[in-house]
C-alpha cells in the first residue's frame, strides 16, 4: 500500500470555493480574512474577550441567532434579508454583530449559541489545539523522550492507514549525533 499526502494538493482541495471562483471566472478570489465568500454570518467575531467563529449559514439558524442576540432589527434589516445579501453586506453584518458581541465573553456567546444549535466554536490557541478531546482521542500527540533525558510530546503523524498511524520508530538525534 503506498498513499501519498502532498500538502499543495490537500491545502488546494481544501481551498475549493476559492479554486471554484477562480476557474469559473479566470479571476482571483477577494481576500476575505476568515469570512466565507458566499454565506453570513460565517467567520470569527470578536467578543469581549476574545475571538469566536460562529456559522449561522442558513435562515433558520440565522434568524435564531438575531433571536437570541435581542437582535431582531438585524433580522428585519432588508440588507440581511437572505444568505445572498447577507454575504453581499457582510461587512456591515459584521460590524453590526460585533457591537453585540462586545457586550459578553466569547464563551459565554458559544455556550448560549450552541445550545440553540447555531454552529460556533472557540479558535483555540496551540495550548487548547493540543489539548483538545480530539487531539487526544486521535493520539496525535505522543510523548517523547529528548536526547537529555527530558520527557516531552511532539506532534506524531495524523494519517491512519488502515485504522492504524505509523508507529515513531526513533528519538530525536543528540546534536552531532548522525
Amino acid at each position: 500500500m503506498h498513499i501519498d499526502v502532498p500538502m499543495m494538493g490537500t491545502s488546494l482541495a481544501v481551498a475549493a470555493l476559492q479554486t471554484s471562483e477562480y476557474f469559473g471566472s479566470g479571476k482571483d478570489p477577494v481576500k476575505l480574512g476568515s469570512a466565507h465568500p458566499r454565506n453570513a454570518p460565517y467567520q470569527a467575531y470578536q467578543a469581549r474577550d476574545d475571538y469566536f467563529v460562529m456559522a449561522a449559514g442558513t435562515q433558520a439558524l440565522w434568524l435564531a441567532a438575531c433571536r437570541e442576540l435581542g437582535r431582531d432589527d438585524l433580522a428585519a434589516d432588508p440588507r440581511f434579508a437572505s444568505t445572498m445579501l447577507r454575504a453581499k453586506n457582510q461587512i456591515a453584518l459584521k460590524e453590526e454583530l460585533e457591537k453585540t458581541f462586545a457586550q459578553r465573553d466569547a464563551g459565554e456567546w458559544i455556550g448560549r449559541l450552541s445550545a440553540i444549535g447555531v454552529p460556533c466554536v472557540p479558535i483555540n490557541r496551540y495550548s487548547a489545539a493540543v489539548n483538545d478531546p480530539q487531539t487526544v482521542h486521535e493520539g496525535w500527540a505522543i510523548p517523547i523522550t529528548l536526547p537529555n533525558g527530558v520527557q516531552t510530546r511532539s506532534m506524531g503523524f495524523p494519517v491512519k492507514f488502515d485504522g492504524h498511524a505509523p508507529a515513531i520508530r526513533l528519538s530525536p538525534p543528540e546534536l552531532g549525533e548522525q
